[in-house]
């Protein structure tokens, strides 16, 4: 009777770590996109007009130097950052609506990346200002399959 309880106790702190996990691996992500999205992007673009705002480009402009001779590929600076915001975005709504409905939460978590998608349809049409993208679509669309997946492969078990 006390090993199954200490088993309980002991399963039930597992599930717990792994749900915090899940939250701060989908901070990490967010973190990742927006470091990239810094240290490589122009500086005219919207975000480092938030970063003046609240003081933080002279920290932000030594980031920049110190990474001056580093220059990643186009694909890392433009096109990976869709898709770690879109995943961090899929992990941290998952988890926030753990206890709801599967299909409220693939309703939910399908949000970002739909809206991403859409956004680079309309680039391709003119609608939207910027530069269309089939990488960036990859992006956007990669971490809801893999995340439908692994609910697949959860369900079948």
């Amino acid at each position: 009777m006390l090993i199954s309880k200490i088993l309980c106790i002991f399963a039930q702190t597992i599930k717990g770590m792994r749900q915090w996990l899940q939250i701060l691996t989908g901070i990490i992500l967010l973190m990742a996109g927006g470091m990239i999205y810094l240290l490589f992007r122009p500086t005219t673009l919207l975000g480092f007009r938030l970063t003046d705002a609240v003081g933080l480009s002279p920290l932000i402009s030594g980031w920049r130097s110190s990474m001056e001779t580093r220059q990643p590929a186009d694909f890392v600076v433009y096109c990976l950052p869709n898709g770690l915001w879109a995943a961090a975005y899929i992990l941290i709504i998952d988890r926030v609506f753990a206890s709801q409905p599967l299909r409220q939460r693939l309703y939910w978590t399908a949000a970002i990346p739909l809206i991403g998608i859409a956004a680079e349809l309309l680039q391709a049409v003119g609608i939207v200002p910027g530069t269309f993208d089939w990488l960036d679509v990859l992006c956007y669309s990669m971490p809801y399959l893999i995340y439908i997946g692994i609910i697949k492969l959860k369900s079948n078990k």
